[in-house]
């Protein structure tokens, strides 16, 4: 726990840290449920360093280690009557 909280820190995780820490404090003092639950999510995605769809869930597979080598394609031509 202690190495996901020191490491990775990246612009977006701090975007996301002070977005959470501004609309919580904001949720707080204006007692609005609502922004304060948005403040806690976006506190939580940068604690625990997850996007919405969570950790690298939304990476597109590396598609060299991924598919099987393929042969040459044949291609035959198609001419209309």
């Amino acid at each position: 726990m202690k190495q996901l909280l020191l490491t990775n820190w990246n612009f977006i995780r701090l975007v996301r840290l002070g977005l959470g820490i501004w609309m919580s404090a904001e949720g707080i003092g204006s007692s609005d449920v609502l922004l304060g639950f948005m403040g806690a999510f976006l506190l939580w995605l940068a604690v625990s360093n997850t996007g919405c769809c969570g950790t690298y869930a939304c990476q597109a597979p590396d598609t060299k280690t991924t598919l099987p080598p393929t042969d040459d394609i044949h291609f035959e031509e198609v001419k209309s009557k």
